[in-house]
């Protein structure tokens, strides 16, 4: 995590119980040549998920370079500016605190110089009287929790279905919550001898999610006992090595299900399911929906 720049002006006391996001845009970005766009500012706070590439960002007066699972957040008013050399994957979300503001289009959250508005234009950001800013950092690593709740906002926001802006609301509480949680997790809480080895069998996870990912298997490639490998991998990762899979599988079945026309079978198999009945039982469970109903409320947009 990296400190906020000083210059960002403090803001009113609240309490944890006052807040009610709005999500004024959110998309999922793909670019895949050289791309940038420098120096601008924004009315409301912005969270840049880096899912794939690499990017290059400056934050007021600080400079980073925010490899894929790298979590930016961006306070409103603070000029900073993005840069890409290859192909990138992120995830937008540009929300405020308070319900306070409504915009009409994809631009109004840009700050504009030659036609900015007022100082009152510019949303809200609390102050706790237990911690202070609830986002206190630039970047964040992100919890893996959070990446889902941030694809269930970019696809609540562009389906636009009755009640998106309540759904929207309730994952955006639940994505602060998340990152509350995360600055309060204990120091130390990576293992300082396999922290770095979970985190790369992870990202090995991520990639090879149709292969058998038991904990005994996590196990052999850790070379430790299997209940402490799955210890080590919950501190480290934030879920035991079932669930994180779950969630990686869910995530890739999505895709799969908005992007092809094959057959549900097929779908559960390319994650990982062999079992059709076990793939739509999870899938309906994280989801909240079946397989082939998300596949047609996607289609709808």
């Amino acid at each position: 995590m990296t400190d906020l720049p000083n210059a960002l002006m403090r803001k009113p006391t609240a309490s944890f119980s006052t807040l009610a996001p709005n999500v004024h845009w959110a998309r999922r970005m793909i670019r895949t040549s050289r791309w940038s766009f420098e120096r601008r500012q924004i009315y409301d706070y912005e969270l840049l998920y880096v899912q794939k590439g690499v990017i290059h960002a400056t934050v007021g007066e600080e400079s980073f370079t925010l490899p894929a699972g790298s979590l930016l957040y961006i306070p409103a008013k603070c000029y900073h500016s993005i840069r890409i050399e290859s192909e990138v994957c992120v995830f937008g979300v540009h929300f405020d605190y308070f319900g306070e503001m409504t915009i009409a289009g994809d631009h109004d959250v840009v700050v504009k110089d030659y036609h900015a508005r007022g100082e009152n234009s510019y949303c809200v950001e609390p102050e706790f009287p237990e911690i202070g800013p609830l986002l206190h950092c630039s970047v964040y690593t992100a919890p893996p929790r959070i990446v889902p709740l941030l694809e269930s906002i970019i696809e609540q926001f562009n389906a636009k279905m009755t009640g998106y802006e309540l759904a929207c609301r309730g994952l955006m509480l639940l994505v602060l919550h998340e990152l509350l949680q995360s600055r309060n997790a204990p120091d130390g809480r990576i293992h300082p001898k396999y922290g770095q080895s979970i985190r790369r069998l992870a990202k090995r996870m991520e990639t090879d999610y149709a292969e058998d990912w038991s904990n005994a298997r996590v196990a052999v490639e850790l070379n430790l006992h299997e209940d402490y490998a799955a210890k080590l991998f919950k501190e480290t990762v934030g879920l035991p090595p079932s669930k994180y899979m779950q969630q990686v599988r869910h995530q890739e079945a999505k895709r799969i299900l908005r992007e092809t026309d094959y057959k549900l079978e097929t779908v559960g198999k390319l994650v990982g399911y062999d079992d059709l009945h076990y793939f739509s039982r999870i899938f309906n469970k994280l989801e909240g929906i079946s397989p082939g109903h998300y596949r047609k409320l996607t289609n709808i947009l």
